[in-house]
């Protein structure tokens, strides 16, 4: 596992490298946002931090081996790429944990679903601020959260939609 975790950290996420972003986050600093917001958001839902948190940080390691593929390219054969995914998941060993993410069996996977999404929109925030361009991922991300908050019980939506504004408004 150490050179897996090694391998997502040296990984630049691809969309921010296509999109000029000069330092881009690493698949294993999104993977870390995206464990640090589900673990909150499954708190405020009542749901197990724990799953949501290891549900988190196993969303992308297949990226290890497969690279970190752009969201047009994956939605292109949605299928194919989860097969490509369960399968590295499964030489891992984390295939059945990785299965509920993908699929959004339980309620911290899809806290997860959410997290991903909203950790990609918060780093788009950022480079914003930086002068980037990316006002055309912070549409589609901000859209793609709030089509999602129905994933959330108690007080969780209400903070992803306080982020989602900020970030819209500042």
């Amino acid at each position: 596992m150490p050179r897996v975790i090694d391998a997502l950290c040296r990984l630049p996420r691809i969309g921010w490298v296509n999109r000029g972003i000069s330092d881009p986050e690493t698949v294993c600093s999104h993977t870390l946002l995206t464990a640090y917001i589900a673990i909150n958001l499954a708190k405020a839902s009542g749901l197990d931090a724990g799953k949501a948190a290891l549900l988190a940080l196993i969303h992308d390691v297949a990226e290890h081996k497969l690279g970190d593929v752009v969201r047009e390219v994956r939605e292109m054969d949605m299928d194919y790429w989860r097969e490509l995914e369960q399968g590295v998941a499964n030489e891992l060993g984390l295939g059945k944990e990785f299965q509920e993410y993908s699929e959004g069996i339980s309620g911290e996977a899809r806290v997860v679903m959410i997290s991903d999404k909203l950790a990609t929109l918060l780093r788009a925030c950022r480079y914003r601020e930086q002068g980037e361009d990316v006002e055309s991922l912070i549409t589609y991300y901000s859209k793609a959260v709030k089509s999602m908050l129905s994933y959330l019980n108690g007080d969780a939506a209400a903070q992803v939609e306080a982020i989602i504004n900020s970030c819209l408004h500042a």
